[in-house]
C-alpha cells in the first residue's frame, strides 16, 4: 500500500510517530517500546522474541495503523502534553529522523507491516546500572536505587533483582547477524549510566569495527564518571566525529546532590573541563528535569550552566516530570504557583533577547505548564510522605536545601490532608 509522505509529518497528523518505522526501545526488562518515552505499552518481549518478529508482530502493526489514523496511543501522553506547550516533543524529532528516508513510510503494508526493518536510530538499555540515585527517579532506571529500596522497603522492589540485565549478548549478536550496523545513523545511550556500563564499550568499538564512525552518537549522562576500567572515554569518543552529551543537572551544590544523589558540583566541572581538553569535538549540552524540587531555583541554575559552565543558549533542554506523579510543578497549590510567578516576572527580562531566544522559550514553556492543571492535593501529600521517607533514610532535610517547602510542609501536618500509600 503505497502512503503519502506528508501524512506522517507530526503538523498534519497529530498522532503518528515515526518511531514505530525506524526504531525499537529495548529496557533492561527485556521488554521492547515504542520509544523511551513511552513505555507503559510493550510491543514485544525479547526474551521471548527476536528482534525481527517483533517488528512485524500484531502489537507493532496495530501500533502504526492506529497512530496513522489518529488515534492516541497510551503511553504517548508526554509527547502529546509537551506539543501543547510549544516543546519540540520526541515524537516531532522522529520525522526529523525518518523523513529523508520516504520509501521506508510510503511503502507500509495495509495491516502495518514493514517488509524491511530499517533500524536507523539505536536505544538499548543493557542494564539499569547507575551510580546516582536522583529523586525522580527509581530502582527500575538504578541500581544504587534498587540497593536502597532492597534495605528500607523491600516490597517496594515487586521480587525484582537490584541490578536488572537485559539480554545484551543476544541484541549485540543479532545486531551484527542481520546487518543492523549498514543501516544505523543514530545511536542514543541513556540508562541506568551509560558510562559506567560494560556493553556500552562493546557497542562502541563494534560501531568502529564497522567503520560506523560518522553517525550521530547521543547520550543522556550524569557525568560523574568518565573512566572505564581506568581508561578515559575519550579514548573511544575519538574515534568518532559526532557526539552529542546531554549532561542531566538539575541543581548546583547543596540543591543539585540533593536531587540526584552523588552528583558533585566539583566534579562536575572537572569532568566538564577534561572533556574539553581531551575531546573538544564533543558537543555539551545540559538536560534540566523540571520538577517540584527545584521549580524555585531554575533562574539560579540557568546562570550558573550559561555563564559558569559555558553551555550553550540553544544546547540546554528541559523535562518536566510526569512520572512519579506527586513531582510534578503542576501539583503546587495556587498561592505558590503566583509566587513563582513573581519571581518569573523579576528575572525572565534579562532572557528577551535572540540569543537567549530558547532560554526565554523554556521558561514560557514552564510558566504554561505550571498553570495547565490545577493542584492535586493527593498527588501533593505523596510529595510530603515520600519525602520525609527518603529524608529519614539518607539523613537529609529537604527544608534545609529547599527552605520555600517549609511552609508548604508545615500546613500538611496541621490539615491533615489525605494520607497516600507508600
Amino acid at each position: 500500500m503505497k502512503h503519502n509522505i506528508e501524512k506522517f509529518n507530526p503538523k498534519n497528523n497529530k498522532t503518528v510517530c515515526g518511531a514505530s518505522w525506524c526504531h525499537l526501545h529495548l529496557f533492561a526488562d527485556n521488554k521492547a517500546y515504542p520509544c523511551c518515552m513511552n513505555v507503559t505499552t510493550p510491543m514485544g518481549d525479547y526474551k521471548e522474541n527476536t528482534l525481527k518478529e517483533i517488528w512485524n508482530n500484531d502489537t507493532m502493526k496495530k501500533f502504526r495503523v492506529d497512530t496513522l489514523n489518529g488515534i492516541p496511543q497510551t503511553g504517548c501522553e508526554p509527547c502529546y502534553e509537551a506539543e501543547k506547550t510549544g516543546q519540540y516533543s520526541y515524537r516531532e524529532s522522529f520525522w526529523d529522523k525518518i523523513k529523508n528516508n520516504p520509501e521506508i513510510l510510503e511503502n507500509t503494508n495495509e495491516d502495518g507491516s514493514l517488509d524491511e526493518m530499517h533500524l536507523l536510530y539505536w536505544d538499548f538499555r543493557f542494564s539499569n546500572v547507575c551510580d546516582l540515585k536522583c529523586r525522580t527517579c527509581d530502582p527500575a532506571h538504578s541500581s544504587t536505587w534498587g540497593e536502597e529500596m532492597s534495605r528500607v522497603n523491600p516490597a517496594g522492589m515487586n521480587g525484582l533483582p537490584i541490578l536488572r540485565q537485559g539480554t545484551s549478548a543476544k541484541i549485540l549478536a543479532e545486531l551484527e547477524n542481520d546487518g543492523h550496523y549498514d543501516n544505523v545513523n543514530e545511536v542514543y545511550f541513556a540508562g541506568g549510566e551509560p558510562l559506567v556500563a560494560k556493553e556500552h564499550y562493546i557497542l562502541l568499538e563494534k560501531l568502529d569495527e564497522y567503520k560506523k564512525n560518522n553517525i550521530v552518537l547521543w547520550y543522556n549522562t550524569n557525568f560523574m564518571n568518565l573512566y572505564f576500567k581506568k581508561v578515559p572515554v575519550w579514548k573511544w569518543w575519538n574515534k568518532f566525529t559526532d557526539i552529542r552529551l546531554q549532561v542531566s543537572i538539575d541543581g548546583i551544590g547543596d540543591r543539585g546532590s540533593y536531587i540526584r544523589k552523588g552528583f558533585d558540583s566539583n566534579k562536575f566541572e572537572t569532568n566538564l573541563k577534561e572533556v574539553r581538553e581531551n575531546a573538544p569535538h564533543v558537543k555539551m549540552a545540559a538536560s534540566v528535569t523540571i520538577s517540584l524540587l527545584n521549580l524555585f531555583h531554575l533562574f539560579d541554575l540557568f546562570d550558573v550552566l550559561l555563564n559558569k559552565y559555558e553551555i550553550e543558549p540553544s544546547l540546554i533542554n528541559i523535562n518536566f516530570v510526569f512520572w512519579p506523579q506527586y513531582y510534578s510543578i503542576q501539583n503546587l497549590p495556587n498561592e505558590i504557583k503566583e509566587k513563582w510567578l513573581v519571581k518569573y516576572n523579576n528575572e525572565i527580562d534579562k532572557y528577551k533577547n535572540e540569543k537567549y531566544a530558547n532560554i526565554n522559550s523554556i521558561f514560557e514553556q514552564i510558566k504554561t505548564h505550571l498553570f495547565q492543571n490545577e493542584p492535586n492535593l493527593n498527588h501533593l501529600n505523596g510529595f510530603k510522605e515520600y519525602t520525609k521517607l527518603y529524608d529519614s533514610i539518607r539523613n537529609e532535610s529537604i527544608v534545609d536545601v529547599f527552605p520555600e517547602y517549609a511552609e508548604l510542609f508545615d500546613k500538611f501536618e496541621k490539615k491533615g490532608f489525605p494520607r497516600t500509600t507508600i
